[in-house]
């Protein structure tokens, strides 16, 4: 990725996303839902460095301007006939769908593919989920917190309804459980919280044991 592709003379990349913000814009007012097409969009062009997250002279990040456009072009209510909390709100959650896709510690574009594959299979397996758009949200939220990229049974618990998240796999657990006895060892994620005592070293050694029991 370029940090400045998206400014030179002749690269219309911004131009075209915005446009297809706006065709999506067209398609919530004509009563579709839009918003997980919107999500996908938006992430796609955050990884690909085409929208600036800057604020603009109006104080506008780049989540409250794609929003604003949004919404504005949906035309179903003016912008300022919603609430000042609700505008916050929608923003807030489109701004960490943007601060999960500019992350460099993990393949975001890779991680929302997985979330889209995921949902339509768990939706086809009768399990309740959040609404798609909500899916998304939660699934940026939740990979903010980690270091590695989710895996597909944490993309699940978040994207599932509260009443199904604690119908995790006995492996998941075992892995997050794997990433904090390795956080704790290492003591990198947690500056001055570490233990590399003989007692650690070993639950860590047994427990990928169990997790990879081919390797010894």
């Amino acid at each position: 990725m370029s940090a400045l592709a998206h400014n030179t003379a002749n690269d219309t990349r911004l131009a075209d996303a915005m446009e297809i913000i706006r065709e999506l814009a067209y398609a919530q007012a004509a009563g579709d839902d839009a918003m997980p097409n919107l999500a996908i969009h938006v992430a796609r062009i955050v990884y690909d460095d085409i929208l600036d997250l800057s604020k603009d002279q109006n104080g506008d990040d780049g989540a409250a301007r794609v929003f604003k456009s949004f919404i504005i072009n949906a035309g179903k209510r003016a912008i300022h006939d919603r609430t000042e909390k609700g505008l916050k709100s929608n923003i807030s959650k489109l701004r960490q769908i943007c601060l999960f896709a500019s992350n460099p510690k993990w393949d975001a574009v890779d991680v929302f593919n997985r979330s889209t594959i995921i949902m339509r299979k768990a939706k086809k397996d009768g399990i309740e989920l959040k609404s798609p758009y909500e899916g998304y949200v939660c699934v940026a939220r939740e990979q903010l917190k980690l270091d590695d990229a989710m895996d597909d049974d944490m993309i699940l618990a978040a994207v599932a309804k509260s009443e199904n998240t604690k119908t995790v796999t006995v492996e998941g657990q075992l892995k997050k459980a794997q990433k904090i006895l390795d956080d704790l060892i290492t003591g990198e994620k947690y500056p001055g919280v570490q233990d590399s005592s003989p007692e650690v070293l070993i639950a860590a050694e047994q427990l990928n044991t169990r997790i990879n029991p081919k390797i010894i």
